[in-house]
């Protein structure tokens, strides 16, 4: 059995997309990268490098932000470290493991490959692009490691994986609010949404036509 690929290239909002595909018979998994205001958002897979590496050789950026560090998000991390001279950040509890070789079970090396090591710098809890400034979210559940940008100018809310608007419920906690996708929750501050009227999520490993949703205010969740 061989794997198919391919990629899909779009822009929306300010925001260009490179959408990567692998397949076997009829099941599929897709990872995302963007482009925004001068910031790439998580590097591909290794396995779709053909595909990302040309779009990262063309894209404007001057910095890279990776929501995590499993292989679908830095599998071409070491690509930019040895072609660009940008900064790449990375929560620091995973620094050290990106910079040895790749260990992680036969499945995710079939259909992601295998990741280069590479080195990144520890991710702030803000920064700013060309144009606005962002917040970063601990989100913890996919990976322990997860993080997502929040652009308070334009309230787009990058948040690396996949919570399809058919898939998840809001529950309250006590200054939070969770956003429940397939396999993890996402937590956010109640403090950062109240100050953000509009969030546009932007997922790096989902269909972008259930995954896009806004949340307008603190408590009103609905489709785009």
């Amino acid at each position: 059995m061989f794997l198919k690929k391919r990629s899909t290239f779009g822009e929306k909002n300010g925001v260009a997309y490179l959408n990567g595909e692998v397949k076997i018979q009829n099941f599929s998994l897709n990872v995302y990268c963007y482009v925004v205001d001068g910031v790439l958002i998580d590097t591909g897979s290794q396995s779709l490098h053909k595909y990302f590496e040309p779009f990262i050789d063309i894209a404007d950026f001057d910095q890279v932000m990776m929501t995590h560090y499993h292989e679908d998000h830095t599998g071409c991390a070491a690509y930019i470290g040895k072609t660009k001279k940008v900064p790449m950040y990375l929560n620091e509890k995973t620094i050290e493991y990106c910079t040895q070789k790749a260990d992680y079970p036969f499945y995710r090396q079939f259909f992601w490959g295998r990741r280069k090591p590479f080195h990144a710098l520890a991710m702030p809890e803000t920064f700013t692009s060309r144009n606005a400034a962002w917040d970063v979210i601990d989100t913890p559940g996919h990976a322990f490691d997860h993080k997502a940008f929040l652009n308070r100018n334009t309230g787009q809310l990058f948040t690396g994986e996949r919570a399809d608007q058919s898939d998840f419920s809001r529950r309250k906690y006590p200054n939070h609010y969770s956003i429940f996708g397939k396999s993890f929750n996402l937590r956010f501050s109640g403090s950062i949404l109240q100050s953000c009227r509009v969030c546009r999520r932007w997922p790096s490993s989902a269909n972008p036509k259930k995954g896009l949703f806004k949340i307008i205010g603190t408590g009103c969740v609905s489709s785009t």
